[in-house]
């Protein structure tokens, strides 16, 4: 199991805990506490971005804001977590991104190895022995293929 896949996890526990069966809630909550406990030191680890990078990233949110399509009321168009941008815009906003990352290069560099760094953090191994297994014989009755599959590590025969 990935690092990443905590974060799936805990949710999934979460969904599950107004479930009945004392021995499949007390299972779900020390699992909780330890995977908010990795999470919080996944989060914890991740460098603080400096406050030149702050500037880039408030640099470029006024490119989006100079840019982005907008609808009726004046809200921001959002397709596939991304604003929408026309052609021409898109072109304008792309010169003054060029812009700015020339301008803040060595953040744009600190921004790429900060992600690299969290992501390699992500794709680590997470030692599962530390999780509470579950026996199948405690999941309750009524649960679905959909509500287990996030805690499908957990469950054992």
């Amino acid at each position: 199991m990935k690092k990443r896949e905590l974060f799936e996890l805990k949710t999934g526990i979460e969904n599950l805990l107004d479930y009945p069966g004392s021995e499949f809630g007390y299972s779900l909550n020390l699992n909780l506490n330890v995977v908010k406990e990795h999470i919080k030191a996944i989060e914890d680890a991740k460098r603080k971005p400096s406050e030149k990078l702050i500037a880039y990233t408030e640099a470029q949110i006024e490119v989006i804001k100079k840019y982005a399509k907008k609808d009726k009321d004046d809200k921001f168009i959002i397709e596939n977590n991304q604003n929408v941008f026309d052609i021409k815009n898109l072109k304008d906003a792309n010169k003054e991104f060029d812009k700015l990352k020339l301008k803040f290069g060595e953040q744009v560099r600190e921004n790429e190895e900060i992600q690299a760094d969290y992501n390699a953090l992500l794709d680590s191994d997470f030692d599962t022995s530390k999780l509470e297994m579950i026996p199948k014989s405690l999941l309750p009755v009524g649960l679905t293929g959909r509500q287990s599959a996030p805690i499908m590590v957990l469950i054992v025969k």
